[in-house]
Formats: C-alpha cells, structure tokens, sequence
C-alpha cells in the first residue's frame, strides 16, 4: 500500500499555502477529549480554506505527534502548517518546521548533485583534451 501523504505517478502539486491555524475551539470540550477535537478543527480548516472534502485531508505523522505531544487534555492553542493541494484533489497536511527543514536538505542535496555533475563534465572535457593531445603528438 502506498503512503497516503506522497505523491502518486500522475499527481502534482496544485497549490501550496502555509497557515497558522487556530485550535483553541478544542478547549471547549470536556478536557479528556481536546486533543481529538483539535485533529478534526485542524481538517475542517483545510476543508473549509483548500475545498475539499475531510475525507481527502491528510495530516503527515509529524504533525500528528506534536499536536498529541502534550497528551490529551493539553493540545497546542495554534499551529502553523503548510497545506499542499494535489491534482487529485487530495490536501496533505504538514508541520511547518518539519516542512522547511526537509525542503532546505533537499535543496542543498540538489546542489551537491549539480556540482558532482559539473565536476565530472568538467574531467570528461579536460580527458578528451588530454587524449587529443597525445594522438596529436603520437602523429607527429
């Protein structure tokens, strides 16, 4: 089964939107059940803001855990998330710390992987030249 939060073969990313989103509705439920009303106030935010049913809203583990970090009577008052709408329809749902830090060691993976490519172009050119040189003097 895949994951629901990647991305399938033929999606892609539609509109991506960071929010603070509001959670202090959850403090006017009985305190054992608080938690629980803060997950569903956080998916009917991203019904309500990205147009889509709760059924396609999907929150990433990460978020899970810090909003249920503090058990279930203290959940946090407001969370800042990064909301991602799919082709599909689908809204994934990911904490923004969480979010940022895996978006910079993607960036800086990417770098890596331009200049280990430009390097080696660079040798491939500089061992063309070196060969040509060597035919050259041989011919003479």
């Amino acid at each position: 089964m895949q994951n629901q939060l990647q991305l399938k073969d033929n999606e892609s990313i539609v509109l991506e939107r960071t929010y603070i989103v509001p959670l202090r509705g959850a403090w006017n439920s009985a305190y054992h059940k608080r938690t629980k009303r803060a997950i569903r106030i956080l998916r009917e935010f991203a019904s309500r803001h990205m147009k889509v049913d709760k059924e396609e809203v999907y929150i990433h583990p990460v978020l899970n855990r810090k909003i249920w970090a503090r058990g279930n009577a203290n959940p946090p008052r407001k969370i800042r998330v990064v909301m991602r709408k799919t082709s599909e329809g689908r809204v994934l749902i990911y904490d923004y710390d969480d979010y940022m830090r895996i978006s910079k060691e993607e960036k800086k993976s990417e770098e890596k992987i331009e200049e280990k490519e430009e390097k080696g172009k660079e040798k491939s050119e500089e061992e063309k030249k070196d060969k040509e040189e060597k035919e050259s003097t041989e011919k003479k």
